[in-house]
């Protein structure tokens, strides 16, 4: 990818966004010509009861000061050595991100499955293709099922969404998600949205993962509401304070990994090996199955 240096504000084309949030979902795999490693845990036991889940907000490929990099974006992920992770702010067709289709370029590169959901939907690039953002995930397994699911939105404000995949790894299924909640001085709308993500694992929450930036700190009534019906991994297997925001000077612990209570976490970690890939700190569990 390029490094040029952008020079709008992320949230003035959040803020200015239209569309609608849909249930759509790019999913398939490339497969390459090696697999994609196995986790560390894996390794160490030789078998398939460990589970390697990431999120990653990675500012549509940019740095904190807006220099884009989709590559660096996939070293970190490559080196993260996981079995699935989610990502948020990613881009399809942008001019901001030279009009790549983000989630498909990634899937080429690390040789994961990939699905998309798209929330929200701009005008034509120029070049006949819409404008989309959203949310991604990658996944050494096949993905069987992808489903996005609009999450409450007040006023005109940018619509969210939860991304659901079922995922065929061995043992069974995984039930993995991502969603990125709105930003801050919306606690009610961040609130909503999260009762809004938990209630859709109500009827069924075995091998189940949710991640994403949430926008909120923990002991917050947005977290509050996903911890009624999961685990918070850093609660139980972090070490320290969890910061992932920002990445140069972290001071907030926004993103999240919550697992069902089938799902034990055993290690998690905040990765700040590069810290000016994206403005967030991606963050990674093993959970033992």
């Amino acid at each position: 990818m390029s490094n040029r240096r952008l020079t709008w504000s992320r949230r003035s084309l959040l803020n200015g966004a239209v569309g609608a949030a849909v249930v759509l979902g790019l999913t398939g795999s490339t497969g390459p010509a090696e697999p994609f490693p196995r986790s560390a845990a894996d390794r160490r036991t030789g078998n398939d009861k460990w589970l390697r889940a990431a999120s990653f907000n990675i500012h549509h490929g940019a740095s904190p000061d807006d220099v884009l990099d989709l590559e660096r974006i996939a070293r970190r992920i490559e080196a993260l050595n996981v079995d699935v992770i989610g990502l948020q702010e990613v881009d399809r067709f942008w001019k901001r991100s030279d009009h790549v289709d983000q989630p498909a370029w990634l899937s080429r590169r690390l040789g994961l499955h990939v699905a998309f959901g798209l929330n929200e939907l701009r005008r034509s690039d120029g070049a006949g293709r819409r404008r989309e953002y959203g949310t991604a995930i990658l996944s050494r397994w096949p993905i069987r099922e992808t489903r996005n699911v609009a999450l409450p939105r007040w006023d005109d404000h940018a619509r969210h969404g939860l991304l659901r995949t079922e995922i065929d790894m061995p043992g069974g299924s995984l039930s993995f998600a991502t969603t990125h909640l709105i930003h801050a001085h919306h606690d009610e709308e961040r609130a909503a949205q999260a009762k809004a993500v938990a209630k859709q694992f109500a009827d069924d929450a075995r091998r189940s993962v949710v991640v994403g930036d949430f926008n909120d700190e923990p002991n917050t009534p947005a977290i509050a509401a996903m911890t009624r019906r999961f685990t918070d991994a850093w609660a139980v297997a972090g070490s320290g304070k969890g910061y992932s925001y920002s990445s140069t000077k972290p001071k907030r612990r926004i993103d999240y990994v919550f697992g069902s209570e089938d799902l034990e976490p055993r290690a998690m970690t905040v990765d700040d090996t590069d810290p000016r890939a994206s403005d967030h700190l991606p963050i990674l569990t093993e959970f033992e199955l």
